[in-house]
């Protein structure tokens, strides 16, 4: 139960860093144009 909040927890982490990459990204993209 432990390793599978754990994973949980992990996955949300991946998700929340990809949403970060995607908002800097399109920033930059706004910045540049």
């Amino acid at each position: 139960m432990e390793n599978n909040k754990c994973g949980r927890f992990l996955t949300n982490q991946q998700m929340a860093v990809l949403l970060y990459h995607v908002y800097v990204n399109i920033h930059t993209y706004l910045n540049l144009t």
